[in-house]
């Protein structure tokens, strides 16, 4: 059975940044989840939400959503950047009994983690377009038609990059440290870890409620 504890240490070396350029729009599903046969619906008391990697704003912006997602279902709920911030770490490996003593002296009695669990990046080949598009005032005379249409509806052939990532998401219970219930995510080329987080987070408390957790 996994533990809490080496989830919660895990840092991801990627995860979706701030720079991400506009693709195809964000487009984001439950690819599949699953549910201890110990696992029963619960009112918890406190759930410790942490998202696991180095960089700083996409932790705090991750777990800031998924905690406001979880107030608006009546869980309170406490991001992982303020018990544990970056310093914590020091460049170290915390100590599993540190961690977990902070965990329950604060009154967490399960634990959100989510995490980057792959990505993959894909270059496709998008022709040229001609679109046929009557109207405007410009249709009076053929060249202030034509100036005007022919860079809306001509486009170069050229390449584009999409991205896709993997993302998992945990739920762990503090008092025997068991993995209570996890779920899979698929996302395409968000526009920005704000999109992508928010998105992320609907999907997660979603489907906790949907399969009886929460």
């Amino acid at each position: 059975m996994k533990k809490i504890t080496c989830h919660f240490l895990l840092i991801s070396t990627v995860l979706i940044s701030s720079h991400l350029m506009v693709g195809c729009g964000s487009s984001a599903r439950i690819t599949g989840s699953w549910k201890s046969p110990d696992a029963v619906r619960k009112a918890y008391t406190k759930v410790l939400v942490a998202a696991l990697t180095s960089d700083a704003y996409a932790r705090q912006t991750v777990e800031t959503d998924l905690v406001s997602r979880l107030q608006r279902k009546g869980i309170q709920a406490t991001r992982s950047i303020d018990i544990f911030p970056p310093t914590f770490r020091e460049g170290k490996l915390p100590a599993r009994e540190d961690i977990i003593k902070t965990i329950r002296e604060t009154g967490h009695d399960a634990v959100l983690t989510a995490s980057l669990i792959k990505s993959n990046t894909e270059t496709r080949y998008v022709p040229g377009t001609l679109t046929y598009a009557p109207v405007g005032p410009y249709y009076s005379n053929f060249y202030g038609y034509y100036s005007r249409v022919y860079p809306m509806v001509y486009s170069s052939d050229y390449y584009t990059t999409l991205d896709t990532y993997f993302l998992e998401t945990n739920l762990y219970e503090v008092g025997s440290e068991k993995l209570l219930w996890s779920a899979q995510s698929k996302t395409y080329d968000p526009p920005s870890i704000r999109d992508f987080s928010r998105d992320l987070a609907q999907l997660t408390v979603d489907r906790l409620a949907k399969d009886g957790i929460l």
